[in-house]
Formats: structure tokens, C-alpha cells, sequence
């Protein structure tokens, strides 16, 4: 019975970062990802997974400080960014356990600099670039479904920066496609 809750709590936190990449603004995808990372960090300190509930931990904080970005002007300055940076490396140090308590820092330390940025193709990037990290940890780890779900942003992340980049060829030369049509049209209404 304990196992099915603990997955249980795995699968919630699933449908929270699937839901997360469904979302348009920045904003809902930072609160979409807080409740995953609030749930994985349960699920994690039950499994006795420490260095990656720390980083969760961080997660968290990090997601919140940017959902009041707007609010908190001061959310925004490299001082915030540098003092996340230096709290994953407390992180990592305080929950050493061998090299492999490096990965979830490496994770942690790319996406918020992604995140920092605040452009949505620069944060889907550096999630991409994180989630091997946290998916090789995870393997390490008994905790499965969330390898699963790494495995699962890794390809989604993939896919949407092709699609996104075809459909946004595809939007801008249809564009200049009818600016040049139009152009024609006019030049020749005009003679």
C-alpha cells in the first residue's frame, strides 16, 4: 500500500510537468513545474533520495521567486541568480553523497540559468540540457517514474523546438510570401 501512494504521489507530480509544457506563458509554466517539483520533493525524501529532494528544494524556491519576478523587481538581478548558484553548491555539499550527488546540482544550476533569462526557447533549451543529468541520477536511484518523466520532457522538449522553429518558418514565409503579392498588386493598380 505504501508503494502505490509513493507512486501515486510520482504520477501527480507527472501530470503536473506534463500539464506545465501545455502552458503558453512563462508564469503558468513556472507554477505548473512548482507543484511537480513540490511533489517529486515528497516523493524523494521518502525514497531517501536527499541530494535530489535538496535540488527540488531549490526548484521551488527558484520557481516562486520568479512567478513574483513581476512584483519583486529585484527577482531579476545576477545578485538572485548568483545566490540560487551558490545554495545549489551548499546543496551539493550538504548532501554529498559520492559524485553522483553532482548531477542533480548540474541540473538544478543549468535550467536556472535558462530560466533566468526569461525567453521561452532559452528555458526549453537549458531543460533539455538538464534532464540528462537528472535522468542519470534518477537511474541511480530507485525512483523510476521520475526517469520516466525526464525521458519524456528530454523527447517533448526535442519536439517542440523542431516544430516550433518548422511552424515558425512556415508562419514567416507565408508572410513575406503575401507582402511581396501585395506589393505587386499595388504596383500594378497604380499604373
Amino acid at each position: 500500500m505504501f508503494d502505490i501512494l509513493v507512486q501515486m504521489i510520482g504520477f501527480v507530480a507527472v501530470a503536473f510537468f506534463i500539464l506545465s509544457y501545455q502552458m503558453r506563458s512563462n508564469r503558468l509554466l513556472f507554477l505548473f513545474q512548482l507543484l511537480g517539483c513540490l511533489l517529486f520533493c515528497i516523493q524523494f525524501c521518502i525514497l531517501g533520495a536527499y541530494s535530489g529532494a535538496a535540488g527540488l528544494l531549490i526548484n521551488i524556491l527558484r520557481n516562486v521567486l520568479l512567478l513574483m519576478a513581476p512584483k519583486w523587481k529585484w527577482v531579476r538581478t545576477k545578485l538572485t541568480l548568483v545566490v540560487i548558484l551558490v545554495m545549489i553548491t551548499g546543496m551539493t555539499i550538504a548532501t554529498w553523497n559520492g559524485l553522483i550527488s553532482l548531477l542533480p546540482a548540474l541540473s538544478v544550476g543549468i535550467t536556472t540559468l535558462g530560466y533566468w533569462t526569461d525567453n521561452g526557447q532559452k528555458i526549453r533549451a537549458s531543460q533539455l540540457m538538464g534532464s540528462p543529468c537528472t535522468l542519470v541520477y534518477d537511474a541511480q536511484n530507485p525512483i523510476f517514474l521520475k526517469c520516466a518523466r525526464k525521458t519524456a520532457n528530454l523527447e517533448r522538449s526535442i519536439y517542440a523546438h523542431i516544430l516550433r522553429n518548422d511552424y515558425n518558418a512556415r508562419k514567416t514565409a507565408e508572410i513575406l510570401t503575401r507582402k511581396k503579392s501585395n506589393i505587386k498588386k499595388v504596383r500594378v493598380n497604380s499604373l
